[in-house]
């Protein structure tokens, strides 16, 4: 959470802020989330927004990371606090049997 209001600070110093609706459907954002982590393999997760970036995208994008944890198809990696945040696909799963 520290890091999406860092990411929102960022947003705030540009001014004048104009409120701009963005129905963007979650599914987009997550498939534009694994397709850079198959090009990349790892992603910042700062990478992943820009200063021109409307504030209803930003929480978009957000919730479509968080989607990804959720179902175990994305892990996050900090290595110190404070410090970026990667997303990295997580490895899938040995099937039983």
């Amino acid at each position: 959470v520290g890091a999406l209001g860092r990411v929102l600070q960022r947003q705030e110093r540009r001014k004048p802020r104009h409120i701009i609706h963005d129905d963007t459907p979650i599914e987009v954002h997550i498939e534009r989330i694994e397709q850079l982590l198959a090009e990349q393999g790892k992603v910042a997760f700062t990478s992943l927004f820009d200063e021109e970036m409307p504030r209803m995208r930003v929480v978009g994008i957000f919730l479509g990371v968080l989607e990804l944890v959720r179902r175990g198809r994305l892990t996050t990696r900090q290595d110190q606090l404070f410090e970026e945040i990667w997303l990295e696909p997580r490895a899938p799963r040995p099937s039983a049997g």
